[in-house]
């Protein structure tokens, strides 16, 4: 015989809140897809929104996982967890992601992962990213959402389309290419993000072109950028890197994890911006920060 079923919607708000507060993380999360906000009083805490569009759409608030109506031949290949909910078909992407973000008092998704060439969802558009990260050549998904994104990922070129001097002119918080992201020196030219991240390995001629382009005003927008060197010899870089540059040893060093750390070299744009870079020849990355008089640099 079944427990009745007890309608906590209809208890007075005082008793509803109180009921609530018994409630743990992924029970409070579950229940904000129904009544959003009764959560909201509760200030669950600090967590984000992450929706991914692969073989099965799911939805992460803080630790907890939605699956959204996933095929039945996709149920047993996806592991399973305590935080783990499944939801049916009369749930949708965007009533869940609408709810959660009442229920977390958020403004914005965190970000939306699309890793299915061929995943098909319109139901996000309208909502506020803060970054788009595209695994996948999935054009009609990325031009659905990219103009909604403060920072955008991408791992294959063929994404671009016959847009890429429209995207790397977008004014973007940041703009990152991973690792099997083919892409060249006038690419990064031409990119008018704040923060550049870049995990395809550039040599440091190349990244001494970059530099001399930096100086005369490419990248007007540019604060911050990562880039991965290539392999080969680390010894007397500067030579290469900073060749026909006048520059300094700088007053600041970058600290890494684990302790170690490396002098800055520094240098002017021609609008006497300064610019200090970073090159660690353990991990082969090279890092760049721009600061003017007024700013306080802190590098570490």
């Amino acid at each position: 015989m079944s427990a009745p079923s007890f309608p906590i919607l209809r208890l007075p708000s005082k008793a509803l809140h109180a009921t609530l507060q018994t409630f743990d993380f992924v029970d409070l999360m579950s229940f904000s897809l129904i009544s959003p906000t009764s959560v909201r009083p509760l200030n669950t805490g600090a967590a984000s929104v992450y929706v991914i569009l692969d073989n099965v759409i799911t939805i992460v608030a803080g630790f907890v996982i939605f699956y959204l109506n996933p095929p039945s031949d996709q149920i047993d290949r996806i592991k399973v967890f305590p935080q783990c909910r499944w939801l049916n078909e009369s749930f949708s992407v965007k009533k869940c992601v609408e709810n959660l973000l009442v229920a977390l008092d958020l403004q914005e998704v965190e970000k939306l992962v699309i890793s299915k060439e061929h995943v098909d969802c319109d139901e996000l558009k309208g909502f506020k990213f803060k970054m788009i990260t595209m695994n996948v050549k999935n054009l009609k998904m990325f031009d659905l959402y990219y103009r909604d994104a403060k920072e955008i990922s991408i791992a294959d070129r063929a994404i671009f389309g016959e847009q890429s001097r429209a995207l790397f002119s977008e004014n973007l918080d940041c703009l990152e290419f991973l690792a099997e992201c083919v892409i060249g020196l006038d690419d990064i030219i031409a990119s008018n993000a704040i923060k550049t991240n870049i995990a395809r390995p550039f040599s440091f001629s190349n990244l001494n072109l970059f530099l001399r382009h930096f100086i005369n005003g490419s990248n007007p927008s540019l604060k911050e950028m990562n880039i991965a060197m290539e392999e080969g010899t680390f010894e007397n870089y500067e030579k290469v890197l900073l060749n026909g540059i006048n520059y300094r040893t700088s007053n600041f060093s970058r600290i890494y994890a684990d302790g170690s750390s490396s002098n800055g070299l520094e240098f002017q744009q021609n609008d006497r911006t300064n610019v200090i870079v970073f090159v660690d020849p353990i991990r082969r990355w090279f890092y760049l920060t721009t600061y003017s008089f007024s700013h306080h640099c802190s590098c570490t």
